[in-house]
């Protein structure tokens, strides 16, 4: 008879009633002899069992054959017969596993999401909020600086017309004919210089007072720059700081806010001024882009320029390059969301040690 073999560690064999193998087995014996197995041979019918034998644990199956003179014993190991339980056991483990990192990773990336734009949206909201309250401080001011120059403008008139008068006996022939002649005309002249000094100042306060409420008109970029220019001159001058200027004498007009663009001017200057110091240059350029249809205005200086690792940070709210106490980070913040809000564009270029340049572009709207 040939050899039954089952499993990787299984075998199958035949016996007779004196417990004699019948078939050569694989594991448990040699043909003719006893095997290496529980005694089976007074089985009966059909049965499986695991049993322990030899130290293994094992499933033993029996069926009589040939007349009920034999028995047909198949052993299965406990281990092998186990193994797809285990493996399903394993892998359903390992999937719960998985499916619990997931989860958990998952939750974490959601997490961080959800705090992210939760520090955006409050970000957003204080620059809302400083934005609006720098409104309202602005128009207070305008508000304050419409008083103050209708205040000096009264006393300034009369001193121009006294001035005037002074100026009209000169010319009479006693005043002429005396030896201090020469000092009084040159008095009155200096008191006419700077009462008109004087009302150019106002006058520059009372159109800033008439710009503070958000309007849309006809804008001369230029025309905002000298103005916004004669604000800081004299801190310029006083740093010995040189400002430059190269306007486009064709540049058209564009309908925005101008009081807000003298606001972003004005603190893209005083940053300059700032970071300057002492002893240096600012140039201010604009320019007609024909092929954007826009105007672009160029803020150049030559500080100290930005670390290349804050260029990307310089508009984000509460960022600042300035020392504690010296700067809110809420200036550049609040300049890029007006230019956004007016249609345009700001950006920076710095190269630390070379220099700073804010560049604006405004659409040209209803030229």
């Amino acid at each position: 008879m040939h050899a039954a073999q089952t499993g990787k560690g299984g075998d199958a064999f035949i016996i007779n009633r004196n417990n004699i193998l019948q078939t050569t087995p694989r594991f448990s014996g040699v043909l003719l002899s006893p095997p290496k197995a529980p005694n089976f041979s007074a089985a009966t019918g059909t049965s499986v069992e695991e049993m322990v034998y030899d130290g293994e644990s094992g499933f033993y199956a029996t069926s009589v054959v040939k007349n009920k003179k034999w028995v047909l014993v198949i052993k299965e190991e406990l281990k092998e017969q186990l193994t797809p339980l285990f493996r399903a056991r394993y892998i359903t483990l390992l999937i719960s596993g998985a499916g619990v990192f997931l989860i958990i990773l998952g939750a974490v990336f959601t997490t961080r999401a959800m705090m992210k734009e939760l520090i955006r949206m409050e970000r957003k909201k204080a620059v809302s909020e400083d934005l609006a309250m720098q409104s309202s401080k602005m128009a207070a001011l305008g508000k304050m600086a419409a008083g103050i120059a209708h205040e000096i403008n009264n006393p300034l008139a009369v001193i121009g017309e006294k001035a005037g008068w002074l100026k009209d006996l000169l010319h009479e022939e006693d005043l002429a004919q005396s030896p201090n002649y020469q000092e009084f005309a040159d008095a009155v002249n200096k008191i006419e210089n700077h009462v008109n000094r004087a009302k150019k100042v106002t006058h520059r306060l009372l159109g800033f007072a008439r710009r503070m409420e958000p309007v849309h008109e006809k804008v001369d970029i230029n025309a905002v720059l000298d103005d916004t220019i004669g604000f800081l001159e004299n801190e310029a001058r006083y740093r010995n700081i040189d400002i430059q200027t190269d306007f486009d004498e064709k540049l058209p007009r564009t309908t925005s806010d101008p009081a807000q663009l003298q606001q972003v001017f004005l603190n893209i200057l005083n940053n300059a001024i700032d970071a300057i110091g002492k002893d240096g240059e600012i140039t201010i350029k604009t320019k007609h882009i024909t092929k954007v249809h826009s105007l672009a205005v160029e803020f150049s200086d030559n500080g100290p320029g930005i670390p290349k690792e804050m260029v990307d940070k310089i508009f984000d709210p509460f960022f600042t390059t300035k020392e504690v106490g010296k700067g809110t980070g809420l200036g550049l913040s609040i300049s890029y969301s007006i230019i956004d809000r007016l249609g345009g564009r700001m950006l920076v270029a710095s190269e630390e040690g070379k220099g700073t340049t804010f560049t604006i572009y405004l659409p040209i709207i209803g030229e």
